[in-house]
């Protein structure tokens, strides 16, 4: 579903998604407009947001707008020592 459907459900605007989430109104502007590659925290932040209004769950992939990546990240690993200690 797009965002802006869910902030019509909710009779929200962007300016009270912004004061609800805490996110950024360009960021909020740039996602409605599909402009936005959002960190993984922002899009945490914008589905619990969501949740706690709508009283159901929300996540990344309920939100059209919301790309995640499909990988994850591996884990740091330091280098092996290259002379054999």
């Amino acid at each position: 579903m797009r965002l802006i459907t869910y902030l019509d459900e909710l009779n929200w605007t962007q300016t009270r998604l912004v004061k609800e989430s805490g996110i950024s109104a360009t960021t909020i502007q740039r996602i409605i407009k599909g402009e936005a590659t959002l960190q993984r925290k922002n899009a945490e932040i914008l589905c619990a947001t969501l949740t706690r209004a709508l009283h159901r769950d929300i996540h990344p992939q309920d939100v059209d707008e919301i790309q995640t990546a499909k990988a994850e990240r591996p884990e740091r690993r330091k280098p092996k020592d290259q002379h054999g200690d």
